[in-house]
Formats: structure tokens, sequence, C-alpha cells
């Protein structure tokens, strides 16, 4: 009888689990989440310095609401999709400060000048 109910509660996690992720699975390889994934992906900018190199914790400060802020990635990648509009201050250690308009993008990449 013990092994029975074992059996029955075992099949029914191992179902579970694997509807899960087959429901995973066909959410994430869906057209909706590949076009909402490039629209992310479109709003990523590099911010190097002068010499082609990334700068790493640069803070992305959103002017309109000073609580908001960003840090880059170790490759200095930064997503701006949530920002969208309006002015952001790029600030990282030993660089100067720069003001972009985030709609006014002309490119993936923005550099930071050295402090002297």
């Amino acid at each position: 009888m013990y092994l029975k109910v074992l059996i029955y509660i075992s099949f029914t996690i191992v179902s579970v689990f694997i509807f899960f992720i087959t429901i995973i699975y066909l959410w994430n390889s869906g057209d909706d989440y590949n076009q909402q994934k490039h629209v992310m992906e479109s709003w990523n900018i590099q911010v190097l310095n002068n010499s082609e190199m990334p700068i790493r914790d640069v803070k992305v400060i959103n002017l309109r609401e000073q609580t908001d802020t960003i840090i880059s990635d170790i490759d200095g990648t930064v997503n701006l999709y949530e920002f969208r509009e309006g002015l952001v201050v790029l600030q990282a250690e030993g660089y100067i400060p720069d003001t972009i308009n985030v709609a006014e993008m002309p490119s993936t990449k923005v550099y930071l000048n050295k402090l002297k």
C-alpha cells in the first residue's frame, strides 16, 4: 500500500514538473517573447573610454526621477529600455559625467572622457 502511494506521488510530482517546464519552454519560444527580447536588446548601449575599453560600474541616473539608477555590467553594457525618453546622466569613477537624451541616441556606444 505504501509503495503504491509513493509511486503515485512521485509520478504526480514528475508530471507537474514536466508540465511547467513545457509551458515555460513554449512561452519563451513564442514570437511575442522573441520580439520583446529584440526590443529590449535594441535599447542596450555600451559605455566606453576613448581607447575603446568598456567602463564597468557606470551609474545611469534618470534626471526626471532621481531614485531610478542603473549600474552597468562587467562589459560596460547598460539597458535604457525603462527610461526610453528624457535625459540621463552617465557617471563613472575617474571619468567626466555625461548627459544624454535617451530618445535621440545616435548609436549604441557612448564614450566618457577621463578626468585630468
